[in-house]
């Protein structure tokens, strides 16, 4: 059956070339514990995402530039995505794995389901001056945070570990306190500590406090208060 919402939508085809590192890539539907996340994200009066990631320009083995997706996830999805860049095998945690690998899975879902059960929105960054992607002088620390920090575990308990930990931050930051451990990430929790090392988000955000629709076009200002010039465009909804 044909979804017409799709009309209203890019193409990956055509998204993928305009794509820069830095841009972010969000999901509804992405998994059953997604039910949780948006039920934490109506009660702050967020739109209600479920997953994201960060959008990485790297070479590949070949020496060719290839789109990597920078992203957490739990042990029940190693093998839904290509191996981790740095690993160079299927993992879970915090992993680098191909952006197309992502978007084939969720294409390949959405045809099983015979819906499409998951949606897809991106958001292009740019910087001051309107230069597209992590400039330069901020991708040295985003490289580094990134290497520092691949192969990092998921949140645990799996089930609970992101929603007690979301808790915790959630309640820090009303108090003027600090992010949790870095041993651990979720998917947000990880997007917001990896621009806060690339000194895009101020020291003082308390990491574990930020949901998947802290990053969507709709929420509040203040949350997410980006430095260096840096700011996010419209929401981009695309198709497989």
């Amino acid at each position: 059956m044909l979804n017409l919402g799709i009309l209203d939508q890019i193409s990956y085809e055509k998204l993928k070339p305009t794509l820069k590192t830095g841009d972010i890539v969000m999901f509804k539907g992405f998994s059953l514990t997604g039910y949780a996340i948006m039920s934490l994200e109506f009660l702050e009066g967020l739109e209600g995402y479920t997953h994201i990631g960060i959008v990485v320009d790297l070479p590949d083995e070949k020496g060719d530039n290839e789109l990597y997706f920078w992203h957490a996830i739990p042990p029940d999805a190693i093998k839904q995505f290509s191996p981790d860049y740095f690993k160079g095998v299927h993992a879970d945690g915090c992993v680098l794995v191909t952006l197309d690998s992502v978007i084939d899975w969720v294409k390949e879902t959405n045809i099983e389901k015979g819906k499409q059960e998951f949606k897809l929105v991106a958001r292009k960054l740019s910087a001051k001056e309107g230069e597209r992607g992590i400039q330069k002088k901020q991708l040295k620390d985003f490289h580094k945070f990134i290497r520092e920090k691949a192969g990092r575990s998921f949140s645990s308990p799996v089930d609970m570990g992101m929603v007690l930990d979301y808790f915790e931050g959630f309640e820090a930051s009303k108090h003027g306190g600090k992010s949790s451990s870095d041993a651990t990430f979720f998917c947000s929790k990880l997007a917001s500590a990896t621009f806060q090392g690339a000194k895009m988000l101020p020291k003082d955000l308390v990491v574990n406090s930020v949901l998947p629709g802290h990053f969507g076009a709709k929420s509040k200002q203040g949350k997410l208060n980006w430095r260096k010039g840096y700011s996010f465009g419209k929401d981009i909804h695309f198709h497989p």
